[in-house]
């Protein structure tokens, strides 16, 4: 964690890129690991490549009609990669969006959900829940993660099962990250699946001089914290505040796009580049004053859910091409089993990216009630479930993006088939998780009061 500042952090990051590079034998060369099954099929991929951005929100990407260059090396992959415009996360936050990639399972079904009543506590995923470092473990890959998030994706909430190597904490600082993976990678002679989060660009948003100023309209005042300034502070959702957590909030992109660039030379350097699997999504994005809000795990409006998703296929192909229909990235359990020729395990049906499928969100809230939004076309629907009873509103993307008007009669006729989807939907049976969440101790608080989740 960054608890020292970016200058305790980058120094961290210099000693164990330092170990790494020490720990290697002299001689030892980037060799490329031999030839496998997989080569006589060059669409199978030879290695998979998971990369989570924590907390990117697609609007804030030039390749997504962002004014703003945040992130140039990103934008040179995509050149490379499918990219899909309307991607959306299962969840508003870290924990439920992360198992839902890792299970191909919804939220409500893998169990890795808010725990009722509480802010920032989650139930682990059910035990019997298989995860793609497990089935693909199985299927002759060698699972490893590099985890900058460890406060939520942590064992202790499922996400170690099937990895044989998982390193966090000393690599939460993007530099470190990378170069930690750097001086993992070579020499393997082993079929990979490998799972990146950098935590980058998570609040706090303080990235390091001179990209703290690279953007403008900067109050230094205002601290780091958009969720301290609106929530602790009560200070007013101003133009000057909506502007300074941005122009931070889109330096931190610039600092971990240069470090996502060095992960992608390692690979290359490797070998391992174009026969790989690369997917670059984010698990949610951030509010930064609409509706009054900042931050996230809050309700699921499109600032939260709308993430980018772009997915390198081995040699390029299907390079550059732009997908508009809506997507969950529920699907890349699907498309990564499907892609390396693995079955899925049993009682698990998560569709392919480009296969037709419904698109959902969960969440909890702070107060027990469940939320589930949904799309049809430019339709967005919202219900709420409470002890009091059901609600239900639905907004047209189209006229109403910023999800202020709902229209009325629950949208009338042209929603009443999005009505009867999301009726079925919620009501599909759906295993109790009656684990518990894991305690809150000092160490795990410091964590939560750094990353902006306690106050």
């Amino acid at each position: 964690m960054r608890l020292g500042g970016h200058r305790l952090a980058l120094l961290a990051a210099l000693v164990v890129v330092a170990i790494v590079v020490l720990a290697r034998a002299p001689g030892r060369s980037d060799r490329r690991a031999p030839d496998g099954p997989w080569s006589s099929d060059p669409t199978v991929p030879r290695d998979v490549v998971l990369i989570v951005l924590d907390t990117l929100r697609a609007d804030h990407l030039k390749m997504y009609g962002y004014a703003r260059d945040t992130a140039p090396h990103l934008a040179a992959f995509a050149r490379q990669a499918v990219k899909y415009r309307h991607a959306i996360a299962p969840g508003t936050w870290t924990v439920p969006s992360h198992a839902t990639m890792f299970t191909g399972l919804w939220p409500s079904v893998h169990g890795a959900e808010r725990t009722e009543g509480e802010r920032v506590t989650a139930r682990p995923m059910r035990p019997e829940v298989r995860t793609l470092a497990e089935v693909l473990g199985e299927s002759g890959f060698h699972p490893a993660a590099f985890v900058g998030n460890w406060t939520f994706v942590t064992p202790s909430l499922g996400f170690g099962r099937g990895f044989r190597e998982l390193f966090d904490g000393a690599v939460s600082h993007p530099p470190a990250l990378a170069g930690a993976f750097a001086g993992w990678l070579p020499p393997r002679d082993d079929r990979l699946f490998v799972f990146v989060n950098f935590l980058d660009p998570h609040e706090p948003f303080e990235p390091p001089p001179p990209l703290d100023d690279l953007f403008p309209r900067k109050h230094a005042e205002l601290g780091t914290w958009i969720t301290r300034a609106i929530y602790a502070d009560k200070r007013p959702v101003t133009k000057e505040l909506v502007e300074h957590f941005t122009s931070q909030y889109d330096g931190e992109i610039v600092f971990v796009d240069r470090s996502l660039a060095a992960l992608f030379d390692a690979l290359k350097r490797a070998g391992r580049w174009d026969d790989a699997l690369v997917v670059v999504t984010s698990d949610h994005g951030e509010l930064f004053g609409e509706h009054g809000l900042g931050g996230h795990v809050l309700m699921p409006f499109e600032p939260l859910v709308h993430v980018p998703l772009l997915v390198k296929y081995p040699h390029g192909r299907r390079g550059g091409e732009l997908v508009e229909r809506r997507v969950s990235t529920r699907a890349l359990f699907g498309e990564i089993l499907g892609a390396a020729g693995v079955a899925q395990p049993p009682g698990v049906d998560a569709p392919r990216l480009d296969e037709p499928h419904d698109v959902w969100v969960e969440h909890v809230s702070e107060k027990g009630v469940r939320q589930r939004a949904g799309y049809d076309g430019t339709l967005k629907i919202f219900q709420y479930v409470e002890p009091a009873g059901e609600r239900l509103e639905v907004f047209d993307l189209a006229t109403d993006p910023g999800e202020e008007r709902p229209l009325a009669e629950q949208g009338g006729d042209a929603a009443r088939a999005l009505r009867e989807r999301l009726a079925a939907f919620a009501t599909l049976p759906r295993p109790v998780n009656s684990q518990a969440a894991p305690p809150v101790d000092p160490v795990r608080e410091a964590q939560l009061k750094h990353l902006g989740y306690v106050r």
